[in-house]
């Protein structure tokens, strides 16, 4: 690999693509955990290559070669959710329309799928954004965190203390149904 990184800083561009061959799956791999959306992955992954290209010099150590790139890829991926999900304000718009979400049981019901609609009409705008978040779109706390710019604290009590609401007012839901019958 040094000899590639030294070939590479002499000008020979089939150097870096060896080096870049040796490395893409990583890439990957690491784009795909950060990024959900191939198009995204791919831009994330293309910036990287062309950034690695030109400050190959400023790597000091050419067996961390492989370390070097993927924290490149990282501030990539963290630069295109950025600008993606924070910048556009897309969850300050956040509409969720008739949803029905497969449950893992989040709320201990029996039920294989709920109408997630009728049940955020009984939550406030926060709670509604905070669990539209973690449980459609798979965000964990931390993530949810950076979004929002709330403490990851404050999201994880959250959602706790809305878990608890909503098991409340389907507990007695049931209770209003079996009484009916």
């Amino acid at each position: 690999m040094e000899e590639l990184i030294k070939n590479t800083l002499n000008g020979d561009k089939h150097s870096f693509e060896v080096l870049i061959d040796s490395v893409k799956s990583d890439l990957y791999r690491v784009a795909q955990a950060k990024l959900k959306n191939l198009d995204d992955v791919n831009d994330a992954i293309q910036e990287t290559i062309f950034k690695a290209f030109d400050k190959l010099h400023t790597l000091k150590e050419p067996k961390l070669f492989k370390t070097w790139i993927i924290r490149i890829l990282i501030n990539e991926c963290n630069i295109i959710y950025r600008k993606k999900y924070r910048q556009t304000k897309i969850f300050n718009k956040l509409s969720i329309s008739k949803t029905t979400v497969e449950i893992a049981n989040p709320f201990n019901i029996t039920e294989d799928k709920i109408d997630f609609d009728i049940l955020l009409k009984h939550l406030n705008e926060k709670e509604q954004l905070i669990l539209a978040l973690h449980y459609n779109s798979k965000y964990t706390p931390d993530e949810i965190s950076d979004i929002l710019g709330i403490n990851a604290n404050t999201i994880k009590s959250t959602i706790y203390r809305t878990k608890q609401k909503l098991r409340k007012y389907l507990e007695k839901e049931e209770l209003d149904n079996e009484s009916r019958k």
